[in-house]
């Protein structure tokens, strides 16, 4: 980016220079106040520091070594994984949030003794576990027990309560459900039958999402911790600076590609906002947008990364595991509602730039797109290999196994990126300290998973909802994406899509039929929306942060910008095609494509009252009820949304020249 030079505003220029970036202090404190992780990530020369950062080193290589040369029997492998997990917890989370910093205490020795103790059992005694009876011994039982409340209090302390409190309400269902009110009814479970499933079977606590983060989504989030050493967020920086810099809004633009693009690799609404945000929003503001727009785009641009393939914040792993549809299949699938979602944030960002008189930064204020990537555009090139050889039809892991050592061999190829062995051991490390709380998040959500598959809930759940919307598509819709943002408040996104695939995803696949890509894909992207909605919006808060903004009225505007997103889930689950579930692309798969973007298009100039020009309330009134419609996937509404916007674009236009002449 150019050392000096100046951007508009309105018909004033102010120096790029003098935009004061958020300092790192700031930073700091926001990620410990609104992210439990960033906390354990800082450097310290505390002892258990130390041992924690060796020990995220030596867990780091046992993924590596293991998905590359093949992982021990399941039950084995993936104790030894939380044996790991749950001890570096209990070094790093202190009991309280304020406690934070302390050494560690007697009471978090006797957790880790019990981590020792529960997982060297199954570790010890794997082979007689899996061939044996499947019926827990008194010990067993005991141990259990230990074990659940144990990994109940590590999430606690590294995710927060509400999914602990979720966790309780299922295992106490599984016990007491015999007396439980009417359809939810079930005999009840016994202490021994509940234990067997969670301790003694590979679908227990073990289960296959502890397999799935002990392996492929491990090995991503070291390879995207390799990717942010490398510098590859300042590439992405001057990149969407000198393809959106110039343009109206330049800045929030800026800010919705550079969110974009990090956060597939990040998985983090949180810490993409505060690392992009501490350049974007300071700069949004100085061109003229106001503080809770500012820090509102940046929150719900950051929220959606996750929605980018190939990686989407490692969640698209979660939901190859839990679907057994192909990885690939499923990063085809995201494109289309992330391009939509996308769309909208640009129309929003741009119309609001209008509406205010904005103009884009001044070109010598912007990177040159092909110096850019002439001076740092290999290092994009791993992420590039990932995204062909995914396309080609490598499998995930073998992909990510050659990834992570091409991203050292690339960035060796100047002085500036090259990783010595302390860097890479650094990123061992770090990446180590990240995979804790997401492995104890797994780890609790298969105790909810054990409980649904021994009851049965999942499916009178799905009875419950269908007979509240009283078996209509459109109400079931609606129930459930408030279900999803409900249940999706404050937890991380991989939990939540976890959760809901759990108990919300299966009344739309055995009620309505709808496939199950298409379902999974609803509630992922409807608990990830959880993220800009108030009361809990929390990246819109940390957002409001850096943009000394007030913390509720940037929440709303996050919700507020982000509507014709909520918009899209609607539209494919109504027009499955559109994710390429057969893999057939048909003219009139395109056709909906092109009208879902006109529809979400629409949507945003309704919300923001501005199409050409300020629009009258009756104008905005038809253009939202035209965009609603064109979520019906029938040629009749689609021809409707189309004519609305050509004869609203029309009066517009009429009223432009008008103001214009007079």
């Amino acid at each position: 980016m150019a050392d000096a030079g100046n951007k508009t505003l309105g018909q004033d220029t102010v120096s790029l220079s003098s935009v004061e970036t958020v300092d790192a202090d700031t930073q700091q404190e926001l990620l410990d106040k609104y992210d439990r992780d960033s906390a354990v990530e800082k450097e310290s020369k505390d002892w258990r520091y130390k041992v924690s950062d060796i020990m995220g080193g030596i867990l780091c290589l046992y993924v590596y070594i293991t998905c590359a040369v093949g992982a021990p029997e399941a039950l084995m492998h993936r104790a030894i994984f939380m044996c790991f997990c749950l001890t570096m917890i209990f070094l790093l989370y202190a009991l309280r949030k304020q406690d934070t910093g302390r050494l560690p205490r007697w009471y978090d020795f006797i957790m880790i003794a019990t981590v020792l103790v529960v997982c060297g059992y199954v570790i010890s005694n794997h082979r007689s576990i899996t061939t044996g009876s499947g019926i827990a011994s008194k010990l067993e039982i005991f141990l259990c027990i230990l074990l659940v409340l144990t990994v109940m209090e590590a999430i606690r302390r590294s995710g927060g309560t509400s999914i602990v409190i979720i966790i309780a309400i299922f295992l106490a269902y599984a016990y007491f459900g015999k007396y439980a009110p009417g359809a939810l009814k079930h005999s009840g479970l016994s202490i021994k039958r509940i234990a067997s499933q969670l301790l003694l079977t590979s679908e227990g606590l073990f289960g296959s999402n502890v397999g799935t983060v002990a392996g492929v989504l491990s090995l991503f989030l070291i390879f995207a911790t390799f990717m942010e050493k490398t510098g590859t967020g300042q590439f992405i920086n001057d990149f969407a600076l000198s393809i959106a810099g110039k343009s109206a809004g330049g800045p929030a633009k800026v800010s919705v590609v550079t969110s974009a693009l990090f956060g597939t690799i990040s998985g983090n609404a949180v810490s993409n906002v505060v690392t992009t945000g501490a350049f974007t929003i300071p700069l949004m503001k100085k061109t003229g947008y106001e503080p809770e727009f500012a820090g509102a785009v940046e929150a719900v641009s950051s929220t959606a990364g996750q929605l980018m393939p190939p990686i989407m914040g490692a969640s698209a792993f979660i939901m190859a595991d839990i679907t057994g549809i192909a990885y690939s299949k499923i990063c085809l699938a995201a494109i289309v509602p992330v391009l939509l979602y996308y769309t909208g944030c640009f129309a929003m960002v741009h119309l609001r730039a209008c509406k205010l008189g904005l103009r884009g930064l001044a070109k010598e204020d912007c990177p040159k797109l092909l110096l850019v990537l002439k001076e740092d555009g290999y290092l994009f090139l791993p992420f590039i290999f990932v995204v062909v050889m995914l396309c080609v039809g490598y499998t995930v892991t073998w992909v990510g196994v050659r990834a992570i050592p091409l991203c050292v061999l690339i960035a060796a190829c100047k002085k500036k990126t090259r990783l010595g062995l302390k860097d890479i051991w650094q990123c061992l490390q770090l990446s180590g300290k990240r995979l804790v709380s997401v492995a104890a998040m797994c780890c609790g959500i298969n105790m909810i998973t054990a409980v649904c598959n021994l009851t049965g809930i999942t499916q009178t759940l799905s009875n419950v909802i269908l007979k509240l919307a009283g078996g209509n598509f459109t109400i079931s819709c609606i129930l459930i994406a408030v279900i999803c943002i409900v249940m999706g408040m404050g937890l991380p996104t991989i939990s939540v899509y976890m959760l809901l695939s759990t108990v919300a995803a299966p009344a739309l696949i055995s009620g309505f039929n709808v496939p199950v890509l298409a379902a999974h894909m609803f509630v992922f992207y409807f608990g990830l929306l959880a993220n800009v909605t108030p009361p809990v919006a929390i990246p819109a808060y940390a957002a409001a942060g850096l943009a000394n903004a007030d913390p509720g009225k940037t929440g709303w505007q996050a919700f507020k910008l982000a509507l014709g997103g909520f918009l899209v889930p609607m539209i494919f689950i109504n027009s499955p095609d559109l994710l390429f579930c057969d893999g057939l692309v048909t003219i009139w798969v395109i056709e909906k494509i092109v009208t879902a973007v006109i529809g979400v298009m629409l949507l945003s100039t309704a919300v923001e009252g501005w199409m050409l020009t300020k629009m009258q309330r009756w104008q905005r009134a038809v253009v939202a009820v035209a965009a609603i419609l064109m979520v019906i996937p029938t040629t009749l509404t689609d021809v409707i949304g189309v004519t609305v916007m050509v004869v609203t674009g029309l009066s517009q236009n009429r009223l432009l020249i008008r103001q214009k002449q007079g």
